[in-house]
């Protein structure tokens, strides 16, 4: 937008224009990855912060399979923005499962972020190597702790 079209809108408002957007975010479609890229990270921040209690539920399983299956698709957009944030997501998701301890509802998203880290995966190596490096780097990240906190046999 420009500075001319704000002051435009402030004036048939009757509000004052002070309102800039930054010149990375001057596209819908770039807004629209900014606001993924929040969503993504504010949900498994909040499955981190509350996954005893949310483990707790009697949904969860379905709920966490939703998650999951968001962070897969985001982690394929085309936008690298995008697919950073759900891939580094998985990472902040896994960290969640090892904090309450190991018990059944642990073990399944375990499960879950295994299977997720391995499609993942697959697809940013299926990407072009400009892009997909980039986010094989975030979901790398994630690795070790596949490793660290695996299901109680």
């Amino acid at each position: 937008m420009k500075a001319e079209a704000i002051a435009s809108v402030g004036q048939k408002m009757d509000v004052p224009a002070d309102v800039m957007v930054h010149h990375s975010r001057n596209t819908a479609e770039k807004q629209w990855d900014e606001t993924r890229v929040l969503v993504v990270s504010g949900i498994s921040d909040t499955f981190c912060r509350f996954f005893p209690t949310l483990s707790a539920l009697g949904e969860f399983e379905a709920v966490w399979e939703k998650v999951f299956g968001l962070v897969e698709e985001w982690a394929s957009s085309s936008s690298d923005e995008v697919a950073r944030a759900a891939a580094a997501s998985l990472g902040t998701l896994l960290r969640a499962t090892s904090e309450g301890g190991v018990d059944a509802a642990a073990n399944a998203a375990w499960v879950w972020a295994w299977q997720s880290w391995l499609r993942i995966t697959a697809a940013a190596a299926a990407r072009d190597p400009a892009h997909g490096e980039k986010i094989l780097a975030a979901i790398i990240d994630a690795f070790p702790l596949l490793f660290k906190y695996p299901p109680a046999p």
